[in-house]
């Protein structure tokens, strides 16, 4: 029942009520009062975290000391050539004239092939890949020969033999012979003879009703299509034949037999439409170096060159050396952002005597410690011996702490002993044993040295060919690894060698993490990487004798391997083992990794570690007992002690509300009571009237 103020009584009830609950409500403002001081702290420990994580991405950057090595590769004319370098490039400089560029072979029949669907002919097409190095001039084919693709090779016989070999065909001669017939084909040699090495032939069989665009798309040791160099009303269609690489080996041959007039006398009169050539770059001192593609990639250490444009008479000056410039940025970077933690932690919990106004966290034990971690880290000892301190290479500090970095000091410091510079910042470790390597740390691992034991050494996946010379036959392999494909065909007749080179070539054209080599005359795959995690699956187009014997003992079927994990201890603890690296997982050692390449079991010596002031930095965001782990307890702390608060305030507001309602029952109780009061009042005067009425009367009656 609502009260109307003043109806009865006259009293303003509502504000006496008011007055009342404000008196009930004071431990729910202080409560709202302390949540809101709580909310406050929460939000500055979060500003804290927030810039100690820029903070920690600055000191991750110093704690690698590959970032003290980079090394940055420039080319002073780039319209000749780029230069890239790569992790672990050596500083250098080399000035080199690009004579000229390598370009891949391509034909075009001399004449007008009339439309794609015109008739060949029955007969065969041989294209010869490779063979000018061999010392062959010219090729002719058959029209028995087997339609196939063939290894070309040949090998020293003893003397001035040499053995040509097409796929499983061979043939001894002497290398001045004048022609060759081998393998269905006849091979003209050139003044010079024959030369030890290897191509590829591939022979096409066509038919009857076999069309130009049939043979173009048969067509694999070249790329062949039909072009329209005329118009609608007079058609001039050439059919264009381009190596599917560059440089000198890439040039080819072609053969015909049987086939109709028109197309053999097409493809016997091809026009050189692009020479084969291999880039050539002349440096400094005269010497000229060959090579079959426009990147060179193993002429100058850790530095690719991409050639561009040839220009005989211009030098063209590939610096390499190290990225000063992009080592002080990132030590700025580390002070900028050291500074800004250190301002947002004394802004939060310092007194300010000009305001006499204190932080939200002041007396707060947990930012006293984050502070007194930090400046402890800038001057930690761990490091790997470097004989420099933080002033030696330009890093001062003033009275409130904050860091400024004099970079010429820095510059000077780095040009004078980058070693010492980076073991200054850098984590780093030493290992007794060449079959252990320093792999990385986590913020936990303490320096110290620590013993490691190998349990089990770590293997890659492998996968086993049979004993072979020569494979008797074509067969397609494929591989799977790492999520990527790659299908190599192995040539009839081609040797283990040749198969490993294709397979090498192949993996690394596909971006395939296998390698290929050759084991006790067996043909060996294996994955890059080692572990449970590192798989292989071969399949093979064909089984038993005269096939590699890669791919199991089923044809066409998957095979799958997988390598071993490693296993051992690390400071007389087992540690994680995953591929080739162990990991520390408890102890002084926690989260300390090394890499293991040994492969005998037991004693592996020791490593020792040192985490440099970078690192320090990290173990004391980090680490056991450090920033993050007191600022995940503070914040903890303060969400239950809300969450406390806001309970508190729960039921203090249900007793309010119920306070309330009870004592505006009695206001209204008190209200009708008063009413009924009023009535009986009202009543009883009216009773008291009638009564002096009446008497009056009788006075009146009487006298």
């Amino acid at each position: 029942m609502s009260v109307v103020d003043g109806i009865v009584s006259g009293l303003n009830t509502t504000s006496i009520i008011n007055a009342i609950m404000a008196v009930e409500r004071a431990p729910v403002t202080r409560l709202q009062a302390k949540q809101s001081d709580g909310d406050k702290k929460t939000q500055a420990l979060s500003d804290i975290r927030s810039s100690l994580a820029t903070l920690r991405t600055a000191a991750l950057a110093l704690a690698r000391p590959s970032t003290f090595s980079t090394v940055t590769a420039t080319s002073t004319n780039a319209d000749l050539a780029t230069a890239t370098a790569h992790t672990g490039a050596s500083t250098t400089s080399a000035t080199f004239k690009v004579l000229q560029l390598a370009t891949s072979y391509s034909s075009m029949t001399h004449a007008n092939i009339g439309d794609a669907t015109q008739l060949t002919g029955a007969g065969r097409v041989a294209v010869g890949v490779g063979l000018a190095s061999l010392g062959v001039t010219a090729m002719t084919v058959d029209g028995a020969t087997a339609a196939a693709t063939n290894e070309i090779s040949i090998v020293a016989a003893g003397g001035s033999q040499v053995k040509v070999s097409v796929g499983t065909d061979s043939v001894t001669v002497d290398k001045s012979i004048a022609s060759v017939t081998v393998g269905g084909l006849t091979l003209t040699v050139g003044a010079d003879g024959l030369a030890e090495g290897t191509g590829k032939v591939q022979v096409v069989a066509t038919d009857e009703s076999s069309t130009i665009a049939d043979l173009a798309s048969s067509l694999t040791a070249v790329r062949a299509q039909v072009l329209s160099l005329g118009t609608s009303a007079s058609p001039d269609r050439r059919l264009v034949l381009n190596s599917t690489t560059a440089g000198e080996a890439s040039k080819f041959l072609v053969a015909t037999a049987d086939l109709n007039a028109k197309t053999s006398a097409a493809l016997g009169a091809l026009d050189v439409v692009g020479n084969a050539k291999n880039s050539q770059v002349e440096i400094g001192d005269g010497t000229i170096i060959e090579r079959s593609s426009n990147l060179l990639t193993d002429v100058f250490s850790g530095i690719d060159v991409q050639l561009v444009k040839a220009d005989p008479a211009t030098s063209v000056t590939v610096n390499a050396k190290v990225d000063q410039s992009g080592m002080v940025d990132k030590v700025k970077q580390w002070i900028n952002a050291l500074n800004a933690s250190v301002s947002v932690i004394d802004s939060k919990s310092a007194y300010d005597p000009s305001t006499k106004i204190g932080g939200v966290l002041l007396g707060d034990s947990t930012t006293r410690t984050i502070r007194q971690q930090l400046v402890a880290s800038m001057s930690s000892t761990t490091t790997s011996g470097s004989g420099l301190n933080l002033s030696q290479i330009g890093v001062s500090v003033d009275a409130k702490g904050r860091y400024a970095l004099d970079e010429t000091m820095f510059n000077t410091a780095l040009s004078a002993d980058a070693a010492s510079v980076t073991k200054l910042f850098a984590r780093a470790a030493s290992t007794t044993s060449p079959g252990v390597t320093y792999s990385g740390a986590a913020d936990t691992a303490v320096p110290g040295t620590y013993d490691i034991v190998i349990v089990k050494p770590p293997a890659r996946a492998t996968s086993m060919s049979d004993p072979f010379d020569n494979v008797d036959g074509e067969e397609t392999l494929t591989f799977t690894a790492g999520g990527k494909q790659v299908v190599v065909a192995v040539l009839n007749g081609q040797s283990r060698n040749a198969v490993i080179d294709s397979l090498n070539a192949a993996f690394k054209s596909k971006g395939v993490g296998l390698t290929a080599d050759e084991d006790s005359g067996s043909v060996r795959v294996r994955t890059n990487g080692y572990g449970s995690k590192a798989t292989l699956t071969v399949k093979s187009s064909r089984v038993g004798a005269g096939s590699t014997g890669l791919g199991g003992s089923v044809a066409d079927t998957d095979a799958v391997y997988a390598g071993d994990d490693v296993e051992g201890k690390i400071d007389g603890v087992d540690a994680l083992g995953s591929g080739a690296t162990l990991t520390a997982t408890s102890g002084n050692a926690n989260g300390l990794k090394v890499q293991i390449s040994a492969t005998t079991i037991g004693d592996a010596g020791q490593i020792t570690y040192a985490d440099g002031i970078a690192g320090a930095l990290l173990r004391a965001l980090g680490g056991t007992g450090g920033a993050d782990s007191n600022l995940s307890t503070a914040s903890a702390g303060l969400t239950s002690a809300r969450r406390d608060i806001d309970d508190r305030i729960t039921a203090y507001q249900d007793r309010l509300t119920q306070t309330e309602a009870r004592i505006r029952r009695q206001f209204t109780a008190m209200e009708q009571a008063l009413s009924q009061l009023k009535a009986q009042g009202s009543q009883l005067s009216s009773i008291l009237n009638s009564l002096n009425g009446t008497n009056n009367t009788n006075s009146s009656t009487n006298g």
